[in-house]
């Protein structure tokens, strides 16, 4: 479980420094990175990803408007 987490974790940190709009990316790291994303590997962590973090936030939200009534 927590080696499922620390590779969804390197591959959210490696999209966000590919990601981030740096003049000196080269051609290759840039294609490099388009190959990533395509893989399952890539588009399963994403999505376990995004849910987790979607389950994350309806729960806070649903915790401060408890806080509030």
């Amino acid at each position: 479980m927590h080696i499922k987490f620390l590779v969804a974790l390197f591959l959210i940190t490696i999209n966000v420094i590919y990601s981030q709009k740096t003049q000196d990316k080269s051609k290759n790291e840039k294609k490099e990175l388009e190959e990533i994303k395509k893989t399952p590997q890539y588009q399963q962590v994403r999505t376990k990803v995004i849910n987790a973090l979607s389950d994350k936030i309806d729960n806070y939200v649903l915790d401060q408007i408890r806080k509030k009534q």
